[in-house]
């Protein structure tokens, strides 16, 4: 969509899990995984600049999933239940840790796909 930005942060461990086929991925097959990462990489580069991906390091930062939608409303999910914020403080400061995230990532979104590729 014209004008629309995404920006993502996710551990780099999940992705070493997935390639290692380890965790929730034991079960796939090398070649199910090589497919899936390749994916990734291509769907990064492909929607990069609009989209970005940062990769950081969870030993360092710990991070629930979340999803900022502007300056009006973020969502924290916590396995079976989404908590949706609307207040003003709420959403700055959930912002905030999405900010620390991209600063202290350890793969920044230009770099993203090749190190998938280079995981695969």
């Amino acid at each position: 969509m014209v004008g629309m930005d995404c920006e993502m942060a996710m551990p780099i461990q999940t992705l070493h899990d997935l390639a290692n086929r380890a965790g929730l991925w034991a079960d796939l097959t090398a070649a199910q995984v090589k497919e899936q990462l390749i994916l990734i990489a291509d769907l990064c580069d492909e929607l990069y600049p609009s989209t970005r991906l940062h990769l950081f390091d969870a030993a360092a930062h710990y991070s629930a999933p979340i999803v900022v939608f502007g300056q009006r409303r973020a969502v924290i999910y916590v396995g079976s239940a989404y908590f949706v914020f609307n207040t003003r403080k709420h959403v700055e400061e959930l912002t905030r840790h999405f900010d620390q995230l991209v600063r202290d990532a350890k793969i920044l979104s230009h770099e993203v796909a090749n190190w998938i590729r280079n995981l695969a």
